[in-house]
């Protein structure tokens, strides 16, 4: 647990160690997943990949909390596909504000735990 923030510096510090905190809780879910699976353990296969989901979950509403909280005026630019005025005309942070990457390796983990063949995101730029 972290001390509460004393300033908008600070809040975003504890916020980007929190998503930390959930990026490796997730991966421990899913590894953990794949790993009962191989057993052959699909019964807690499933519950490590419930688990999983619940983190991404949890990691959606803290990166919506941290997105809100942005410091540039204009902020949803960085988030956005397309034309903007920075350099990077793609948005940067459109993958990372999606959490693109947990949501392709969750349907990957699943894909190969139940059989199913959902398409995951491509999470290209």
């Amino acid at each position: 647990q972290f001390p509460d923030a004393v300033d908008a510096w600070q809040d975003e510090i504890i916020n980007g160690l929190q998503m930390d905190i959930h990026r490796a809780q997730f991966m421990e879910q899913l590894l953990t997943a794949m790993l009962n699976h191989r057993q052959n353990n699909d019964s807690g296969a499933a519950e490590f990949l419930s688990k999983a989901a619940d983190e991404l979950q949890q990691a959606q509403v803290l990166m919506d909390t941290m997105r809100a909280l942005s410091w540039d005026p204009n902020g949803e630019r960085l988030f956005t596909e397309g034309d903007n005025s920075t350099i990077y005309q793609f948005g940067y942070l459109h993958r990372a504000g999606d959490l693109c990457y947990w949501q392709r390796e969750h349907i990957q983990a699943t894909n190969a735990i139940v059989g199913s063949n959902e398409a995951p995101p491509g999470c290209g730029l």
